[in-house]
């Protein structure tokens, strides 16, 4: 009985392993692992968001302002409305964003899921909306998250929350 289990497992691992595979070598039950994967030469993917420069607002605008969900919290995504502008901090860099698209009920001139590019960059914001009584001219951006899309397309994700107020 033993050895029926020991061929067996022997198949099995035969099965699986590459070295059995075409009679390209081994013996059964022998595995061999294969080399490791040469580093992706050339593929970098975005810096994280660093902390974005406040931003003032003027009477009649509003802005909307997302912190990472790390801690501690980092204010990383500041943006004024009409027209729809964002600013980010990369690699100490300000880098200016226009809005390009848009989508979902829209809260004094934001929409909860919008693209901002600029810098080569793309970013995605995707946020829940909370409409509170006790706010009279903003909302909460309860959680949410601003994906970052460099030109070779390889993204970054971070986790945000916030809030989207009006100066008078």
């Amino acid at each position: 009985m033993v050895r029926i289990a020991t061929g067996f497992l022997a198949l099995l691992l035969c099965l699986v392993s590459a070295a059995c595979q075409n009679g390209s070598g081994g013996s059964a039950g022998t595995i061999t692992v294969p080399p490791p994967v040469p580093a992706l030469a050339g593929i970098k993917t975005p810096p994280p968001l660093e902390e974005a420069p406040a931003i003032k607002f003027e009477k009649g605008e509003c802005a909307l302002v997302l912190w990472s969900k790390s801690q501690p919290p980092r204010r990383v995504f500041a943006a004024l409305n009409n027209p729809n502008r964002a600013t980010i901090r990369i690699e100490g860099k300000k880098i200016d964003l226009l809005q390009t698209d848009q989508e979902g009920e829209p809260a004094f001139g934001f929409s909860p899921r919008a693209v901002y590019e600029g810098g080569g960059l793309k970013l995605r914001i995707d946020l829940i909306f909370d409409v509170r009584d006790n706010l009279n001219a903003g909302v909460l951006a309860e959680a949410g998250t601003i994906e970052l899309v460099n030109e070779q397309g390889w993204s970054s994700l971070t986790p945000v929350g916030g809030i989207l107020a009006c100066n008078g």
